[in-house]
């Protein structure tokens, strides 16, 4: 049995458990205050709504998960714009915003806009689409 095991092919394709390296584990800093990082993203298309409503313009608070979202009619820059105005009204303006390199985050409107903003300290740019899995867990 036990050379079986060692030549068959179905078994030696599937590794034993200690074969596999875990990853070094890396320290993250802690947030302390909320709203101070958020992560945004655009969810869509979906269905349209009565209200002409298509995408959904999403930002979560990294330190508290606190998701809000804001349905708009398309993802040009100005509905960008406009929504994340709308958060920040509600919420406050970030220090940092983390999101994937969407034409409507990256756009020359949206940038100035976030730009000129006194608080802002930041926008990152994520080339990874890893880093938008919050999003996605709440556009589900």
């Amino acid at each position: 049995m036990e050379r079986f095991v060692k030549t068959c092919d179905q078994y030696q394709r599937a590794g034993k458990p200690n074969d596999k390296k875990k990853a070094p584990l890396k320290l993250v800093p802690v947030i302390q205050e909320v709203f101070t990082k958020l992560n945004t993203d655009a969810c869509g298309p979906l269905p349209i709504t009565s209200k002409g409503n298509r995408y959904l313009i999403t930002a979560i608070c990294m330190s508290s998960k606190f998701p809000e979202t804001i349905p708009v009619s398309d993802i040009s820059s100005v509905s960008v714009t406009d929504a994340l105005l709308n958060i920040f009204s509600r919420m406050v303006f970030p220090r940092e915003i983390q999101c994937d390199q969407g034409t409507s985050f990256t756009s020359a409107l949206t940038t100035e806009f976030l730009k000129d903003s006194e608080y802002l300290s930041g926008i990152v740019l994520c080339i990874i689409h890893r880093v938008t899995l919050l999003s996605d867990f709440f556009e589900r």
